[in-house]
């Protein structure tokens, strides 16, 4: 039976985790006095979320009966690995603030930042010592929630609950808005360490070049750049409004700052015939034109409307068959479990995909009962890896080895994914993709248009494919 989602978990139940509960206690003893959770905003649930891959859609439910006991039952099961796998952690803050919140040092970031700690004191011991973490993303805009010299204080909790890798620098990642970060706080940030930035414009519909957005860009990118902030990734979306035009202006200020990578939002992808583009819809041709003009400026095409200068590690990733798409996006780091925390987290351990609660009256109120705030999960089966491994191939490739799929799954390509290459014949035939001896691969064409190749391995056929020996244990 599949859960709606459109309740999280009740309070109440007991930490079953040996190490787990003595954290708790400890943290019960030391926990400063919070101020009460007023009536929560409503916040709408999305039924089905993007688990694994940013595009590919699981057929498997979401249930919230057992999803905590099921987080520790992931987590030791991985922690069993010969060889343990790495982490990416990804801290959640809100994505709206309660009535009356409107600024970075009012007492609810100050909340938030104590009731993180908490979860990461219920969570650590989950997580073997010897997992060293390899990233971490501060995801959407910390830096409303915390001032710059709080977030300090939340990685040096990361840092005492997990082990941070010993060669070379953790990626630690900040998202910033370009009209609210001033030059203190990219200078903060990149003290404590911070060395990617991910910086979000939202696309006027005037297109102007002279865009408040776009010159509050430009300012931020030369300032992460002076302080030591050197990746800097650029995403750029349609806003709320209707944009009538390509916002080639746009695009072109931002290469001539030489950003590392751009990223176009679904609101500036081309859409669909027959597809419903409510309030925001777009000349034909934009794409093949936004796709020409960052092609022209030297920029390189990853997958899926990402871009990024000939040297970056992620088109070096996928020249050598390591590149991975995640939650998070696109990743040289492949083969890492994904860690969320807070309001919204999402994560994802071996073969189980996990979320927290969206509001955060439910978040806060497990961490205060000292729960692991885990709202439900899904256990991915061999089906879900099979056909995720497919998607997997093709965002990361541009391409599907028939044989290599067949000998890592133990199927027979042609036969288990009849109905798929059924679906895909049309695109063949209108040139997105062509058919190779033991294979299929995205043509230039297609590789605009990766979204429709993967939708035909969305949904879920045939039989099941039987249990995978544990080394299949990860989606995608």
């Amino acid at each position: 039976m599949v859960d709606s989602g459109a309740r999280a978990p009740e309070s109440g139940g007991q930490c079953r985790h040996p190490v787990a509960t003595a954290h708790s206690r400890q943290a019960s003893v030391n926990r400063p006095v919070l101020p009460a959770s007023p009536t929560p905003i409503h916040i709408s649930c999305r039924d089905q979320p993007h688990p694994g891959c940013l595009c590919h859609r699981s057929g498997r439910p979401f249930s919230i009966r057992g999803a905590e006991q099921a987080l520790r039952d992931a987590a030791a099961g991985t922690n069993g690995d010969p060889i343990p796998r790495p982490l990416s952690i990804a801290v959640h803050f809100p994505s709206r603030m309660r009535p009356g919140e409107a600024a970075a040092d009012e007492p609810h970031g100050e909340a938030y930042l104590a009731r993180l700690r908490g979860e990461l004191a219920l969570l650590s011991p989950l997580f073997d010592r010897d997992r060293q973490v390899e990233q971490v993303h501060l995801i959407n805009q910390p830096l409303a929630h915390l001032a710059a010299t709080r977030i300090r204080d939340l990685l040096d909790t990361l840092a005492h609950h997990f082990s941070f890798a010993v060669t070379g620098a953790a990626l630690r990642l900040v998202e910033l808005d370009p009209l609210a970060t001033t030059t203190g706080d990219v200078a903060a940030l990149a003290a404590i360490g911070i060395n990617h930035a991910a910086i979000f414009i939202g696309v006027a519909a005037s297109n102007a070049p002279d865009d408040p957005a776009i010159r509050a860009a430009r300012t931020l990118i030369e300032t992460c750049r002076q302080h030591g902030i050197v990746h800097v990734h650029v995403h750029l979306s349609a806003g709320d409004g209707p944009v009538a035009e390509t916002p080639i202006r746009a695009i072109e200020s931002v290469m001539a700052a030489r950003v590392d990578r751009i990223s176009l939002h679904h609101a500036l992808r081309e859409p669909e015939a027959g597809a419903d583009t409510g309030a925001s819809t777009f000349a034909p041709g934009r794409r093949e034109a936004l796709f020409a003009r960052l092609l022209e400026g030297g920029y390189r095409h990853v997958g899926l409307c990402c871009f990024a200068l000939p040297h970056d590690e992620l088109l070096e990733a996928r020249r050598h068959r390591a590149l991975h798409c995640d939650l998070l996006g696109y990743s040289a780091h492949p083969g890492s479990d994904l860690v969320g925390i807070g309001v919204g987290g999402n994560s994802h351990v071996g073969a189980t995909l996990f979320q927290n609660p969206r509001d955060p009256a439910s978040w806060e109120a497990s961490i205060d009962a000292g729960r692991l705030p885990v709202w439900r999960a899904a256990r991915l089966g061999a089906e879900d890896l099979a056909r995720a491994d497919v998607v997997q191939q093709l965002v990361c490739r541009g391409e599907i080895d028939f044989e290599e799929v067949a000998r890592y799954h133990g199927i027979v390509f042609r036969e288990h994914f009849s109905r798929a290459l059924e679906r895909l014949q049309p695109l063949v035939t209108r040139g997105l993709a062509e058919f190779l001896p033991h294979g299929i691969r995205a043509t230039s064409a297609g590789e605009r248009h990766l979204h429709l190749l993967t939708a035909c391995f969305d949904e879920r056929h045939g039989d099941a494919i039987g249990t995978p020996p544990p080394h299949l244990a990860r989606f995608p």
